[in-house]
């Protein structure tokens, strides 16, 4: 797609709304977009399309559902134009009447966003952040280790009792979850083989723990899970 072309197809009001939407949300359906835009079916479906074959979405099915998310491989000088457009359309009163009314669409079919933790040994940060994020509404969290530990860190057993004693904690290798898409990744740390991961994902975050660790074990939850509200 030549950049005339993909200029071309981002230059519509509508597209654009359509864009600012799904980039907000990371993946929507068809039917989230039509009672957001109220757009006929028809036109919706023409926009959806050219920006298909403008290679600036992807949709992905889950059962009788087609979710459109932003394309991951979009070149880098195209999605560097994307989002210096979405950025400045997003301060519109347009967009965001859009998005207020996304999220006071009750009849929403909006999936639960997947979370995926990962750590190198997959023992406590993780765990928190993973039994932690579960309890918000409308996320679905799992974490994983690069040489997951044998077993959880003691601390664990310490911040939930009820939930060790059920047997709710254990560790899980990054291979494990490979053939899954997640909306998020989150990455405790810096480590040098991202890249190798190998996980189908919308977005990509890293977390750092330096200013956590001599926290008191309570203290530390809250700041660790503040660190990841932001990204939520």
């Amino acid at each position: 797609m030549s950049m005339e072309k993909f200029l071309k197809a981002i230059s519509d009001k509508n597209k654009l709304r359509i864009l600012n939407l799904i980039n907000y949300q990371g993946q929507l359906c068809v039917c989230d977009l039509e009672n957001v835009l109220e757009l006929k079916q028809s036109t919706l479906s023409t926009h959806l399309s050219k920006l298909k074959q403008a290679n600036i979405l992807v949709d992905m099915k889950d059962g009788k559902w087609t979710y459109y998310r932003i394309n991951e491989h979009l070149e880098k000088s195209k999605k560097i134009i994307l989002n210096e457009v979405l950025n400045n359309f997003l301060k519109s009163e347009t967009a965001l009447t859009d998005l207020k009314k996304l999220s006071s669409n009750k009849n929403s079919c909006i999936p639960a966003k997947k979370i995926l933790v990962v750590d190198y040994d997959n023992s406590l940060y993780s765990q928190i952040i993973e039994i932690e994020l579960s309890k918000k509404d409308n996320i679905t969290c799992v974490s994983a280790g690069i040489a997951p530990a044998p077993e959880v860190n003691p601390l664990i057993k310490k911040l939930y009792p009820k939930e060790y004693a059920e047997l709710r904690f254990f560790t899980k290798n990054i291979s494990n979850f490979k053939k899954y898409y997640f909306d998020l990744v989150l990455i405790l740390n810096d480590f040098d083989n991202i890249e190798n991961l190998n996980i189908k994902f919308g977005k990509i975050e890293t977390i750092n723990l330096n200013d956590i660790k001599n926290l008191k074990p309570k203290d530390m939850r809250k700041k660790l899970i503040e660190k990841c509200e932001v990204y939520l």
